[in-house]
């Protein structure tokens, strides 16, 4: 009896240190596709890697990684003034990418973004990275709130909004 409750309790314990541990990563992840989110690949890509070492969060978190990787390699200097390619990524994209169908063989979207980071690889030249829609209408209404008609609440608020969403050096005034 005190053999069969010590196993179970050594089981229960086992069990919550994983639920931990997978709740961790899950949480490193969703701070990483934040920080991405905003660009902010150096924050992003430590808070990702944290979540590639639990089985519960790999794939996604690989994947997300290779897509942070190929747009350092390739399209970075496309979006941010001032800012290189930085070549040494490239590899590490794909290589991300090829971890993320290792652990999960059927994820279509790792396997949407190795075909991409395949034809950048493959490509004379990468054409520019598209703005997110959100990013676009968000940049569409600070420009018409420059306008006097618009209150300078609401041109804060969207201020806010779109610094939140995404940070860059686009300079507002």
């Amino acid at each position: 009896m005190k053999k069969t409750l010590l196993v179970l309790a050594a089981a229960a314990v086992a069990s919550a240190i994983g639920f931990a541990q997978s709740s961790s990563a899950r949480q490193q992840l969703a701070r990483g596709r934040e920080a991405w989110d905003q660009r902010l690949t150096k924050t992003a890509i430590e808070a990702v890697q944290e979540a590639t070492r639990d089985p519960a969060t790999a794939a996604e978190a690989h994947e997300l990684l290779g897509i942070i990787y190929a747009f350092k390699g390739w399209q970075q200097d496309n979006v941010f003034p001032g800012f290189h390619d930085e070549p040494a990524y490239r590899e590490k994209a794909l290589a991300e990418l090829q971890a993320a169908l290792k652990a999960d063989p059927r994820r279509f979207t790792a396997r949407q973004a190795q075909i991409v980071a395949e034809g950048f690889a493959a490509a004379d030249r990468v054409d520019p990275m598209l703005r997110r829609p959100a990013i676009t209408l968000l940049d569409a209404q600070i420009e018409r709130g420059r306008s006097p008609d618009v209150p300078i609440g609401e041109l804060i608020e969207t201020l806010q909004t779109r610094m939140k969403a995404q940070a860059d050096s686009t300079p507002y005034f």
